[in-house]
């Protein structure tokens, strides 16, 4: 409903801008409100985000906002929030000039954030802020053994009006409107797609899973990548390992809708006796926990939820988890390491500390690159990166690992 995108659109844009619109607020507040009151800085972030950004009539933003205060009790500031937000509309671009000298009212991001992407890409670091703001496309993944892209095209158009975007070289890929329901999208239930970016899909084109793969996805919740291997070859024998019951119920709930026949196991990669049978893989996704400041646009939590020291966490994390998927893995077999993350320390710096401690892992050349950087995928130190800011705003490092054999 019109409400409903309403809600979504102002919750979600408001997070997405919130640090700008406070770091606006100090300069229309004399002091800062107090800790009791925050809720009020709140709302009116909020409003100052609604005056700005939405549709909405200014005077509408004002007589909803004092009449929040008041349901939030705290009636006491209500001739504040109205002064308030009667001054910014006088003078919002005086305002908004004022808090785009610093770094954090320019971007709408917490200074480590901003100062680590300045240190991994001083030459684009502004680009990627920016892009990581946008508001996201709603990929789909369509399953071209049951339909070609073009059909799937054709079905979009007929029963919702939407051509949808299709990206040069991604051969599964098709965009629709961001606030679309994937359920209402024809063959939700028939496995003809599943939501997933183009970066993730890339997962499954760099793994290239062949016949009667014995496979692991490993941190494999909710399950896109899994499906997308499945979907490009039918006789895999995945295994699909994911330690949070949570988003174990995902992934099982993915793999029912679609039908596609996997081995999930909920539990701990990191302790193999208690799930593993002892038959090496031929094949390993790891798609590790990190910071995921590559996809802070389709999750703006990320600005408030993540702290610079996370980084270092998320590293040490990252290489027990490889060390623990190396030891499942036979000899001349791969393993594809895959992060969210465009910071270098969960990327590069985790692989050339694998690859010293582990003398029989050695890096494989990942093809085909060159005809994907118009997207902003580039090759990195050990692998490929993909940067936000080129058209796909999202951002994923890969790297393809090879285990020797026994000499």
């Amino acid at each position: 409903t019109k409400t409903e995108k309403f809600i979504s659109s102002y919750l979600l844009g408001s997070l997405r801008w919130f640090i700008q619109n406070k770091t606006i607020l100090t300069f229309l507040l004399n002091s800062p409100i107090r800790e009791k009151d925050k809720i009020v800085e709140v709302l009116l972030c909020c409003a100052i985000y609604e005056i700005t950004r939405m549709r909405t009539p200014d005077y509408a933003v004002v007589a909803s906002t004092v009449e929040a205060v008041k349901i939030a009790k705290k009636d006491h500031l209500k001739a504040l929030a109205n002064a308030t937000l009667r001054n910014f509309i006088r003078s919002q671009e005086e305002f908004i000039t004022k808090a785009s000298h610093s770094l954090e009212g320019r971007y709408s991001f917490p200074l480590w954030f901003i100062e680590q992407t300045k240190q991994d890409y001083p030459n684009n670091w502004q680009a990627i802020l920016d892009a990581s703001n946008q508001i996201p496309q709603l990929w789909l993944c369509i399953n071209t053994s049951k339909i070609s892209l073009a059909d799937y095209q054709q079905r979009l158009l007929l029963q919702t009006g939407q051509r949808g975007v299709l990206l040069y070289n991604f051969p599964n890929v098709i965009g629709v409107q961001q606030n679309t329901n994937p359920i209402e999208l024809p063959g939700f239930s028939d496995n003809l797609f599943h939501v997933q970016t183009p970066g993730a899909q890339l997962a499954a084109e760099i793994l290239q899973p062949e016949k009667n793969d014995f496979i692991l996805d490993a941190c494999a919740a909710p399950g896109g990548k899994g499906l997308h291997l499945l979907n490009k070859e039918q006789s895999i024998n995945l295994t699909a390992i994911e330690i949070s019951k949570k988003r174990f119920q995902i992934l099982e709930e993915n793999f029912s809708r679609t039908k596609l026949k996997a081995k999930l196991i909920c539990s701990d990669l990191l302790t193999p006796e208690k799930w593993w049978n002892k038959k090496k893989f031929t094949k390993i996704l790891l798609d590790v926990p990190c910071t995921s400041s590559g996809v802070v646009n389709r999750d703006q939590d990320i600005k408030y939820l993540r702290r610079a020291s996370d980084i270092d966490m998320y590293h040490q994390k990252q290489l027990s988890l490889l060390r623990a998927a190396w030891n499942l893995l036979e000899d001349n077999g791969v393993l594809l390491y895959c992060t969210c993350s465009i910071f270098s320390e969960e990327n590069t710096k985790t692989i050339k500390q694998f690859l010293t401690l582990n003398k029989n892992a050695s890096t494989l050349a990942i093809k085909n690159i060159a005809a994907l950087k118009k997207w902003g995928v580039i090759k990195a130190e050990k692998g490929v990166q993909l940067i936000p800011g080129k058209g796909l705003n999202d951002g994923f490092f890969y790297s393809l690992l090879h285990k020797a054999k026994k000499s």
